[in-house]
């Protein structure tokens, strides 16, 4: 129970940090108005490789944040969040590759999922129709940064993560709830 609470935690933290520097610290060095999604990288990275109930509990944090900040309703991009992460950790299940590569891909795969869902809940329901610009002006640019960001990145979330699969071996073995 100890161990549980100690990764929740830890998975908290990451989204503070995570959202803390996407809000400061990439705002700041965006290129053409668009910013890398740093939440959406911890919650896939996450999914990935810890399994999908601790790529939701992430994507539950992520999610939280990104609304209680920047959106109108409590819920939105949290549902949004939780479903990346779930659906990574279910992709790793099914192709259980311990190369860099499918992370990368599913990143990229889960940031122009996220970009075309909040297009459909954001813009098309309002009546905005202009999907080529969204597309080729917010999705794509943002895709590519987030992909680039995510090089280094993710290195270093391996690494927090194998500490906590560490200290997980000591008690049990897995990440399951």
């Amino acid at each position: 129970m100890r161990s549980i609470a100690k990764r929740c935690g830890m998975l908290f933290l990451m989204s503070f940090v995570a959202f803390f520097l996407q809000c400061t610290l990439l705002k700041a060095i965006s290129l053409a108005l668009v910013s890398p999604n740093l939440l959406l990288i911890i919650t896939a990275v996450v999914g990935y490789q810890m399994g999908p109930k601790y790529g939701s509990i992430t994507g539950m944090f992520c999610g939280f944040f990104s609304d209680l900040f920047f959106g109108t309703y409590i819920g939105i991009h949290m549902l949004i969040y939780l479903y990346i992460g779930y659906l990574n950790g279910r992709l790793r299940s099914k192709f259980n590759d311990d190369s860099w590569r499918l992370p990368f891909l599913f990143v990229g795969a889960s940031d122009i999922a996220y970009g075309l869902v909040v297009y459909f809940i954001f813009y098309l329901l309002r009546g905005r129709f202009n999907f080529g610009y969204y597309l080729l002006n917010i999705i794509i640019p943002e895709t590519v940064y987030t992909l680039l960001m995510l090089i280094p990145l993710y290195f270093i979330l391996i690494k927090i993560i194998e500490q906590f699969a560490d200290d997980s071996k000591r008690g049990t073995n897995t990440f399951a709830l």
